[in-house]
Parts: C-alpha cells; sequence; structure tokens
C-alpha cells in the first residue's frame, strides 16, 4: 500500500471516529452519527404484562398461551388491545375470547380443556427477576360470565 493510500484509509477513520465521539459527547443525532440513546437509559423497574387465563369446571385456572387457541390473533396482538380498554371493553373481549376459544375447541382446532369461564389479569414482575419468579402482583381486570 503507497503512503498516500494509507494516510486516506487513516485519514476516514479518524473522520468517522470523531464524527461519532461528536455526536456521543453532544447528545445529538449527526447523521450518520448517533449517541444511541434507546442504550443509554436504564430499564424500567418492572415490566407489565396482560395475562388470560381460562377457568376449568373444576375451578382451576390454566394459563392461555396457545396461538391457535385465539387464531387469527396473536398473543402479542391479545396484549397490545387489552392494554388500550377501559373495564366494560375488557368484560366484553373476555366473554369474546372465552366464545371464541370454545369455537376453536368444538372444531378440533385445539386441544385445550373445556373452559367455564375466561379472566385477564395484569401482571406485574421486576424487570431483573430469574425466569420462573412470582409476579409482584396481579390484578383481576375482567372475567367472562
Amino acid at each position: 500500500m503507497t503512503r498516500r493510500r494509507r494516510l486516506l484509509a487513516n485519514g476516514i477513520l479518524v473522520a468517522i471516529l470523531l464524527g461519532q465521539a461528536a455526536a456521543i459527547v453532544s447528545g445529538r443525532e449527526l447523521w450518520p452519527f448517533s449517541p444511541y440513546p434507546m442504550f443509554s437509559r436504564s430499564l424500567a423497574p418492572t415490566v407489565e404484562r396482560f395475562w388470560l387465563c381460562g377457568v376449568r369446571e373444576d375451578g382451576a385456572e390454566i394459563a392461555l398461551r396457545s396461538t391457535a387457541a385465539f387464531h387469527p390473533f396473536r398473543l402479542a396482538q391479545l396484549e397490545g388491545a387489552l392494554a388500550r380498554m377501559d373495564a366494560p371493553a375488557l368484560a366484553e373481549a373476555a366473554r369474546d375470547m372465552l366464545a371464541r376459544y370454545e369455537a376453536r375447541r368444538l372444531a378440533g382446532r385445539h386441544d385445550g380443556a373445556p373452559l367455564r369461564s375466561l379472566r385477564i389479569y395484569r401482571v406485574v414482575w421486576r424487570t431483573a427477576a430469574p425466569s420462573g419468579a412470582e409476579p409482584l402482583s396481579r390484578e383481576l381486570l375482567a372475567e367472562s360470565p
């Protein structure tokens, strides 16, 4: 490599490093350089999720995590929608999801247990909790009749 090419390559590297350093120090987006603010903040101490639980005829509660039970909805879509609903809408959603679950079960679309009702809970965990840890709180938001 000639001296001129080596100087050009080193100059480009220095320009890139200085541009990135300027973005980090100023905390501003200096395209194409970024301070990456999404990685500079700590995570919230808790995380909130919505659980769908079915109640069997014997009163036992089972978590409903099967995508097949609520097709065409994915669980992430359902959780997002539930987060935006008020109490009357949540009660209606619980009735609708129970009806959808039972219709798909009777049609053989999933192998879940027969349910007498469906409950929607808001569950809160510590962000740093190990897998399988108990939630900090569990609040019943709605139950289908």
